[in-house]
């Protein structure tokens, strides 16, 4: 398989976890990932892992099957430790999610450095003591990975916002392991305002709005480029986006937004589209986020 073929793939979401709480959450993310292309979920059972040898074999036989080299980990109670304890060059990179660990280990694992991870637990739980939970954040963070820790007020249960944080989680980690630069630019209006965006999956979205002034002339008034976008080019192709359609119907642009107006600044191949009629104040205070 080629490396854009690779990149195209839908990347695996190993679940596993055996207490009921976990299974509630398990299946309140397949009901949020249903229809998704990105990604595709698989959760183990004990006798899956098993017939398989283990947990650490069914992981890297159920990446291998999607011909992925990276997976979604979320896994539950003693799996959770046997995750940490399986990493390794054999384990597929990809963010964790390492929910109400019972004996997390503070050695510092293997094969960390660069995941992001999430850790949950329950602030009364006297199965995963603050102090463990908190050593195993600092091996992780030793280890070069990018830890948080939430903390649900309950104890063994998984509350309701925790399985916010997780599906945030989930969907952020999503949209990280998708290249900006294969996904496409979309339009939309309402009246005369209106958007041009590129979305990722998981809900990042990178924007750039604009106001119809009239039938041949808009106004670009903003541009917003999500942290995991940058330095992908994506401020730029959506610029361009509607550069193209302002070719082809004839219409005049001004770039109120500070980046736009940079970026007309360095690329004079688009002066046939700029409106020059319009003295733009220099030091404009509107700046993007």
């Amino acid at each position: 398989m080629s490396e854009s073929e690779n990149s195209n793939a839908p990347t695996p979401v190993l679940l596993t976890g055996e207490a009921p709480a976990a299974r509630t959450l398990f299946n309140a993310i397949a009901a949020m990932l249903d229809g998704a292309s990105d990604v595709i979920m698989q959760a183990a059972t004990s006798d899956l892992v098993a017939k398989e040898g283990g947990l650490a074999e069914w992981i890297g036989k159920a990446a291998d099957g999607y011909t992925a080299d990276r997976a979604i980990i979320i896994a539950h109670g003693s799996q959770a430790d046997a995750v940490v304890s399986a990493l390794g060059p054999s384990m597929p990179d990809g963010p964790l999610a390492l929910l109400h660990p019972v004996a997390p280990s503070a050695n510092t694992p293997d094969g960390a450095s660069g995941r992001s991870v999430l850790i949950t637990a329950g602030a009364t739980d006297p199965e995963t003591p603050a102090a463990a939970i908190g050593a195993l954040a600092d091996a992780l963070d030793a280890a070069g990975a990018k830890t948080d820790v939430f903390w649900n007020r309950g104890g063994a249960e998984i509350t309701d916002a925790e399985t916010e944080r997780v599906t945030a989680w989930l969907n952020a980690a999503r949209g990280a392991l998708v290249d900006p630069r294969t996904l496409p630019v979309a339009m939309e209006t309402d009246g005369p305002k209106g958007r041009y965006f590129i979305a990722a999956p998981g809900g990042g979205t990178a924007e750039m709005t604009f106001s119809r002034a009239s039938d041949a002339l808009i106004i670009i008034d903003h541009t917003e480029v999500p942290d995991a976008f940058r330095g992908t080019g994506t401020g730029i192709r959506l610029v361009e986006a509607l550069i193209a359609d302002a070719r082809a119907s004839g219409t005049k642009i001004i770039p109120l937004c500070p980046f736009a107006a940079a970026q007309f600044k360095r690329h004079s191949e688009w002066a046939d589209v700029l409106e020059t009629r319009v003295r733009m104040k220099p030091n404009s205070r509107r700046r993007d986020r």
